[in-house]
């Protein structure tokens, strides 16, 4: 890491780490009453100024010169902001989930001072990106609607600044993905008998957001079994009822639905209860 030595204007010398690359360094002065005694170490956006060891802060202000030949400049020299790189930073943190209606939501870490984000999507992982969305100054979420079930779909995001009308772009976040797939079924468990002494478990299907249905079932920790089910589409409110042999345990149902596109099984969220 490179150092430069700078002056605080009260004769003592801090050492200037510089951390990030790209940085315009220039002098900065401080007040002596602004400056802490048992200051070892302050950060500022991202950079470290560090006290020199030996270094004596002073207590009082100095007493100003009255020779008028040694007389200097009381002006405070004027320094560039060093609040903002020359460049965006790298979107971090990029985040994707399913939203409760078809779209898929997306996230990240905000820049405070950014002027705005563009938002790439893309089927294929390497190659194919277009820009779906831009702007969101101080805003750092944005819901893609535009979207298909059982697809894959991958994003990444970059920061700009604005200059004028000439854009300074940042590095692009880490590429995510996700598919959307439709909700799990809803259904309920319960245990019944029949008046001759058979015990059996009834499973009622209350929605469905395909017309077929796989199932499996488990006791207690033991592998899932997959339950060989008809073909047939599934209506709404239609109740399985399987016999068992009553036990000590739980029994678990795992069950998810599907449909058939250009001849491929496209499935939906599995859901899992135990009774």
């Amino acid at each position: 890491m490179q150092a430069f030595i700078y002056t605080t204007g009260w004769g003592q010398e801090i050492e200037h780490a510089i951390p990030i690359v790209g940085i315009t360094i220039q002098p900065l002065s401080y007040r002596w009453n602004k400056w802490p005694k048992d200051l070892d170490s302050l950060t500022v956006t991202g950079i470290e100024f560090v006290a020199k060891e030996g270094a004596v802060y002073p207590s009082a202000p100095p007493t100003p010169s009255m020779t008028p030949a040694a007389a200097t400049s009381t002006k405070t020299p004027q320094t560039r902001s060093t609040n903002a790189p020359s460049i965006p930073q790298k979107v971090t943190n990029l985040k994707l989930k399913a939203g409760k209606k078809k779209q898929i939501k997306l996230s990240w870490n905000n820049q405070k001072q950014a002027d705005g984000y563009e938002i790439y999507r893309s089927t294929k992982k390497n190659k194919g990106y277009q820009k779906i969305a831009d702007g969101f100054k101080n805003k750092c979420n944005f819901a893609d609607s535009k979207v298909k079930y059982a697809k894959n779909y991958y994003y990444k995001v970059r920061a700009y600044y604005l200059n004028g009308k000439n854009y300074q772009y940042g590095v692009f976040s880490d590429v995510k993905k996700l598919m959307l797939r439709r909700k799990a079924p809803a259904f309920n468990l319960k245990r019944k008998v029949t008046t001759d002494g058979i015990h059996y478990i009834s499973i009622r299907l209350k929605s469905c957001s395909d017309p077929y249905l796989q199932m499996w079932v488990r006791f207690g920790k033991k592998k899932y079994k997959k339950i060989p089910l008809s073909k047939h589409k599934i209506k709404k409110n239609t109740a399985l009822n399987f016999k068992y042999t009553p036990g000590k345990g739980k029994i678990s149902f795992r069950i998810r639905s599907y449909r058939v596109q250009n001849k491929k099984r496209v499935y939906s969220k599995s859901k899992t209860k135990r009774i």
